[in-house]
Formats: structure tokens, sequence, C-alpha cells
């Protein structure tokens, strides 16, 4: 005998929602294709997601909890009792029994003829000589099984004349990282720099530029990672591309297009696709060999319109994507945590432009999203701006560029007190300008802990992500959040690259994977 431990709760939706089933647009059944589950919640929350519905956290918060429930059994079952008239708090004898009583019910609601009622009444005297031991060995190896059909269709070819890559596409910034024999490495460019601006600008006379050669094109495109897999109905307002983007000659044509010159539009799968041949060229030059395949990386919240729309970049950038994996499940590979402890990992991600915090659960050396949140209006771009306010304003030494800032606090993280221009600067004062931001930051992760019904005691690792997080107090607190100092052993702004590069080897070398 055992009770429910977590509650299912009737939120504050309307009545035609209140069902989680509704709400991921499924049928209101207990027996779930758990493929299409996930499908529809990542196809939700990214629209959810503040990168589209800035300030509504509500609607991602109802997303996270149905999805939750759903994906375990018990709770699918409780809120089926729930939705069928049955009370959230009834004590649930045996899982498998619930599950059995459950399948019945709709097999037996189903069934029109004698026939089909006399078949469930032989099921159900077979099921009774069923021993729940039996139904767990069953289970194991299917499950053992689905994992081992997994690993041989992600497998390489054994083709051993390229080089297999991981990148991480990101919104600002983008790196490509190698492995081979010993720990995975950042490649550089010719001028030993380790990433490329994530921006791109078009012309007549010299085609496309592509990175560092782009940044200073007042009319290139930045952040175009925000638009993989939309649709221009689906174009949310006051989105940054309004000066770009192309209205569609054909009204059944939903396809978004970004003006880049006369009488010429590319799609964002196409503007993503120039900068991965940046990077693969920039892997070429530093290997000296063909690069032709890569595992790439994709927030967590990607929906399937997305993740495919990154695959077509890669084609037309001439690569072969291995796999497409998760951000921070890239993160947790650089850690090697997947061969770590069994439990909730959190990944803080603290990028230029945006936050976001996402919660995965390892079990049996596989990562599985339990919930993730973020704010696309939060970064570390804000605590320059902010910064940049107080150096020029309040302590008015004199006229400063981002760039200049940007360096200093990187000084700051390192040092109580610099000398800047015709005066001293302290840590402290940084601090004072970040600290609202930071504790944004901690407001995100306490909705998203609320949503997965996880309490911060109860996660076995906090990693860092994004150049932001080096600073000491950001550092302080996460640790006084979690109870536990974050995991600082790799560079912030490479973790998810180099986890790339570890899964690509994985998969070409077949050491693990």
């Amino acid at each position: 005998m055992r009770k429910a431990d977590v509650d299912v709760e009737n939120h504050s939706m309307s009545k035609e929602l209140n069902s989680y089933f509704s709400l991921l647009k499924l049928p209101e059944r207990f027996d779930l294709d758990l493929e299409v589950l996930e499908q529809n919640y990542l196809e939700r929350i990214r629209s959810a997601h503040p990168d589209q519905q800035q300030g509504d956290f509500q609607i991602s918060s109802d997303l996270n909890r149905a999805y939750q429930t759903l994906l375990d059994p018990l709770l699918r079952a409780q809120h089926l009792l729930v939705l069928r008239g049955g009370e959230a708090t009834e004590t649930i004898q045996d899982m498998a029994v619930l599950q059995r009583s459950l399948e019945d019910r709709e097999k037996l609601a189903s069934a029109e003829t004698l026939e089909a009622l006399e078949s469930l009444v032989q099921e159900a005297k077979r099921r009774v000589q069923e021993t729940e031991g039996i139904l767990a060995a069953i289970f194991g190896k299917k499950q053992k099984d689905l994992i081992e059909l997994a690993q041989q269709k992600t497998k390489a070819s054994d083709n051993e004349d390229t080089f297999a890559v991981g990148i991480d596409l990101g919104t600002t910034n983008s790196l490509v990282a190698f492995c081979q024999d010993s720990d995975p490495k950042i490649l550089l460019d010719h001028e030993g720099r380790s990433f490329e601006p994530s921006v791109v600008s078009y012309s007549s006379e010299t085609g496309s530029r592509v990175g560092h050669e782009a940044d200073q094109d007042p009319k290139a495109l930045h952040s175009i990672k925000r638009l993989m897999g939309m649709n221009f109905a689906s174009l949310p307002r006051n989105y940054g591309f309004e000066s770009h983007i192309a209205t569609p000659l054909d009204e059944n044509d939903h396809s978004v297009r970004l003006n880049v010159g006369v009488e010429r539009t590319v799609t964002p799968a196409e503007v993503s696709s120039e900068i991965l041949k940046s990077l693969k060229k920039r892997a070429e030059e530093d290997l000296g060999c063909p690069v032709k395949r890569a595992v790439i990386t994709v927030p967590a919240y990607f929906d399937e319109a997305a993740r495919v729309a990154t695959r077509e970049a890669a084609t037309l950038a001439g690569l072969d994507v291995l796999r497409l994996i998760n951000e921070p499940t890239a993160a947790a590979y650089a850690y090697g945590l997947n061969t770590g402890a069994e439990g909730v990992y959190a990944f803080y991600d603290l990028g230029g432009g945006t936050f976001d915090f996402t919660l995965l659960r390892l079990h049996q050396g596989i990562f599985q999203v339990l919930a993730t949140g973020g704010d696309t209006a939060l970064g570390g771009d804000d605590i320059d701006k902010a910064f940049l306010k107080e150096v020029m304003e309040k302590q008015k030494l004199g006229a400063t560029s981002i760039r200049e800032i940007r360096a200093l606090k990187e000084d700051l993280s390192q040092a109580e007190r610099v000398i800047f221009k015709d005066g001293f600067l302290n840590r402290h004062q940084l601090e004072v300008c970040a600290r609202p931001f930071v504790e944004k930051t901690l407001e995100v992760c306490r909705r998203v802990f609320r949503d997965a019904k996880v309490s911060p005691k109860d996660i076995k690792g906090v990693v860092l992500v994004g150049g932001a997080t080096r600073m000491p107090l950001i550092r302080r607190a996460v640790t006084a959040f979690f109870g536990k100092s974050p995991l600082v052993d790799c560079d912030p702004d490479q973790i998810v690259a180099l986890g790339a590069a570890l899964q690509a080897k994985a998969l070409t070398q077949g050491k693990g994977s």
C-alpha cells in the first residue's frame, strides 16, 4: 500500500483545460505514447518560453506540471481518477494493478460485441496468474533493448577518413570542439579566437559574411536561433526582426523568410547554415582534413520543428548530424555526470542575452528533461549595461564602450579593485549593479523547482553555463540557493561545445555513449 507522494493539483486553468491531456493535446487515456507526449510538450513549452511569451510564466508552469504528471504512471492514473470523478487522495494499492484496471476500463468501454467481452474476461483470468516480478523483469528487458537499439541507430559509419566535431550553435556566440585520444579541445580560428559571433551579413558585392567580419555591419542578422522552426503566423510581436521579416506572397505559405538585399530572402535555417559553414571550415583548417559529421546542441525547450530546422541548416552546410543533444545534456557530458550518481541535476545557464534553467534526471546513464524555464530579457549584457551606467553617470569616469565594460567586469571577477582611466573601481560596485539581475535568475529557478515538484536540497549537482557565471556574486548566490557549491572545473563558455565533442567521439569511436 502506498499513497501518492505528489499531489495532482487543479490549477487556475479554465475548466476546459483542467485536463492535462487537453493541455498537451493528447487522448484522455492511461496508455500513452511517451514519444508523442514529449514531442507535444516540447512544442507547447517552446511556444510558452519567454522567447515568445515575455513575462507570462504561468503558461510554462502549467505545461511543466502537466508533463510531469502524465510522464509518471502513478500521477497519470491519479489525474484520470480525478477527471472521472474520483478523489486525488485515494490510496493506490499497486501500480501494476492500477494500470491493468485503467486499461481494462478503456477496453471495456470500446467493446461492442459479445466476442469482444468474452475475450476481455479470458484476458482478465490470465492476468490474475501474472506476478509483479514477471512484469518488472519484462519491462527491464524492454528498456534495455530500447537503449541498445537507440545506440545502434545513432552509431556513426565506419568511415575513418573524416573527423566528427561537436558544435555549440549559440544565440550570441558559437563554438566548435574536437576530441580524439584525450580531452576535448576548442578549435580556434586563424587569429586564435575561440568563439564565432552568431552573426551573418549579406551584400551583393561580397555575398555573405559571418562572425567577427559581420559583427560591425549594422544590417547584420543577430540571434537567428530564436527564429528556428517558427512559422510566419506564430511570430511574436517586438521580436527584434521586424525590419527583416518578409511578408509571404502566398497566403498558404507560412514559412519565415528574411529580406537581406534587393529581391533576395533567406530562411533562418539558411542563415544558421552560414554559421555552421564557417565553423566547419575552421575545424578543417585546424585538423587538416575534411569534416563532414557533427553533434550539434540545441536548447532543451526546442520543439520538433526547431530541431528539424537545425538539421536542415547542417545539411546545407555539408554536415551529417550524428545527433542533436540538449545543451544541458552536453554540459553534463563534459563533467562526466552521465557516469555518476543517479538523480536530479540543475543547469544554470546565463548567456549574453538570455537565461535558461533546466532540471535533468539521470537514470541508467540517460538524461531526461524534468522541467525548464527562462527569461529572454535577462543576460550578462544587462549587467554590462547597468555597470556602464554606473561608471559613466555616477563615477563620472568619462565615455566608455561596452567592450571596455566587459573587460572591466572580467578583471573585477579576478581582483577586488582595479585601476580604470583616472580612478578606481571595486568589485562591490559591480555587484551592486548585478544583484537585481541575479535575483531574477533565482526567481526563475524557484518557478522551475515548483513545476517539477523538486527541492533544491534534492539536487545531486549544479552546473554553471555561460561566461557571466564566472562572477563571484553569481557563484555565491548559487551556492547559497542550492546549499552546495556548483561545478566550476570546466570553462562555462566552452562547456557545451566540449560536451558535444565528447558525444561525437563516443558515437564515432564506440567508446561509450
